[in-house]
């Protein structure tokens, strides 16, 4: 089975509130097979290109994982669980 991955880009781009002293913003999806359904447990990886530095989450019961903190760049993403391919992408 394969694992396909949605993401969305999260206020990426939009101004941080006055009191945040970081540069950064949110990237959050969901994980589906290739049938649909959403899956628990899966493992998601983001690798900065340019630092190496990894972002980890873990999709919730309802798929979903969130990512915060990371900085504008290309990224690695990868999306792992036992008993299924793992789905390897490039991302700007």
């Amino acid at each position: 089975m394969y694992l396909v991955v949605a993401m969305l880009l999260l206020n990426w781009w939009l101004p941080a509130p006055a009191f945040a002293q970081g540069v950064g913003g949110n990237v959050g999806g969901s994980v589906e097979d290739e049938t649909g359904g959403l899956l628990p447990g899966v493992t998601v990886t983001d690798t900065s290109n340019e630092t190496g530095r990894q972002f980890v989450a873990t999709t919730n019961e309802r798929g979903e994982y969130r990512i915060p903190g990371m900085v504008a760049g290309r990224y690695k993403i990868q999306a792992e669980l036992p008993g299924f391919t793992t789905y390897n992408a490039q991302v700007n």
